[in-house]
């Protein structure tokens, strides 16, 4: 927290928001860099993990963010991911099929 004007306090929105705040000492980023790593040690695919990424981000900042609206952005991701997972898609490799 930083004194604003007229002496109010106001939270970091740049380097520490409040809703990417777990618990003092643990923020959101924190949590996705461990998974990224678990994910590249278990040769999870990139355009998967991105997706699986992007669906927790919104999912652990809905309730002091965007509400519903998180939760939506989140299941539009989870669906991607589904679709990919269900149809072998890969962006990094064979097979990839682009939708014109």
């Amino acid at each position: 927290m930083s004194d604003g004007f007229n002496g109010t306090s106001h939270a970091d929105m740049v380097n520490s928001p409040p809703h990417y705040q777990l618990m003092p000492g643990v923020e959101v980023y924190d949590l996705r860099q461990a998974l990224a790593k678990k994910a590249k040690r278990l040769g999870t695919p990139h355009e998967q993990w991105s997706d699986w990424d992007r669906a927790l981000e919104y999912l652990l900042r809905m309730w002091e963010k965007n509400g519903i609206e998180d939760l939506d952005k989140s299941l539009w991701y989870l669906n991607k991911l589904r679709d990919k997972i269900k149809t072998g898609v890969r962006v990094s490799g064979v097979p990839y099929e682009v939708e014109l």
